[in-house]
């Protein structure tokens, strides 16, 4: 992994919610994403995987903990960070203005940036349109979002994300919004323009093998905590945690586990064990800490295997 452009520091969030119920979304998050590397969060609805991202780009702010990018902190340089840094939405149907025709939606981030001539982004708006499979791009220019697809609004969203031709990019569950049909030809671009661009990535899905496909190294969340980190091949082919089981399983099978609670546990003991099937007592005395169990293979469980 070449160095670091993104980095999470004992990061956490925690909301407020009625009668101050403590919320914990992220929790003492430690994480590094490298240049060119592209690294899946994995987890279910409520695990956290979101919150991460937004925390990331600088669009919420940590209750505790820090956020580095490059070394530096993006708060105190919001510009230069937003320029190099770009979040492709889960929803295209929403990630859009309804009010703005493609050629505006697209050219947006040049303008805010003050990027070139009129007739430059322009220019660069068609080659994007093609970059991202919308050809010819003159067919494109002045529709209305609710003149496209689904698949279409998703390929101009992250032709709007990466004009600025940005360093990192975070993308939250960007096809889980798609019909079956178009979902792989988004994440197969997806893929390619990362690679082509040697762009550093947090990659969200719900999917272990979505991740698999597209991820350098996978993290699983569970509760606002990583419970097993690794190389893609190690933590789908030879998952060490019972959660990262248990996704695994209910993949298998085309169904989701329940949704993860947010509130925050009890200071002792693992808050995955009233679901685990080899919890044993030192699981509700002693909370589990992510230990090295192979080449970059780490895993938050006393029992792993």
């Amino acid at each position: 992994m070449t160095q670091a452009r993104v980095e999470a520091i004992e990061l956490s969030r925690i909301y407020r919610g009625s009668r101050r119920r403590a919320v914990l979304a992220v929790d003492r998050l430690n994480l590094a994403i490298g240049g060119g590397e592209v690294f899946g969060l994995v987890g279910e609805s409520g695990s956290g995987k979101s919150t991460t991202a937004r925390l990331l780009m600088g669009l919420e702010r940590p209750t505790s903990g820090r956020v580095l990018y490059r070394g530096w902190d993006p708060a105190k340089r919001p510009r230069e960070f937003r320029r190099q840094a770009q979040l492709i939405f889960q929803d295209p149907y929403a990630a859009l203005n309804p009010a703005l025709r493609v050629l505006r939606t697209v050219t947006e981030p040049l303008a805010i940036h003050g990027v070139g001539t009129g007739a430059e982004r322009r220019r660069l708006a068609c080659r994007w349109l093609e970059r991202v499979g919308l050809t010819p791009p003159r067919d494109y220019l002045d529709r209305f979002p609710h003149e496209l697809s689904g698949g279409q609004r998703q390929r101009v969203a992250i032709a709007r994300a990466l004009i600025l031709e940005p360093a990192f990019v975070a993308a939250d569950e960007p096809t889980s919004m798609l019909d079956l049909s178009v979902q792989a030809g988004i994440l197969n671009l997806l893929v390619t323009l990362q690679q082509e661009m040697g762009l550093g990535c947090l990659f969200i899905t719900h999917d272990l093998a979505v991740a698999r496909h597209v991820s350098h190294r996978i993290g699983v969340m569970f509760a606002g905590r990583l419970v097993e980190q690794g190389p893609a091949e190690a933590v789908v082919g030879t998952a060490a945690h019972p959660y990262t089981r248990q996704l695994l399983a209910a993949a298998a099978v085309g169904v989701l586990t329940e949704e993860v609670s947010f509130t925050a546990p009890s200071p002792d003991g693992c808050r995955f064990g009233p679901r685990c099937p080899r919890a044993g007592a030192v699981c509700r005395e002693q909370e589990p800490f992510l230990t090295a169990i192979g080449d970059g293979h780490l895993v938050a469980c006393h029992f792993p295997g």
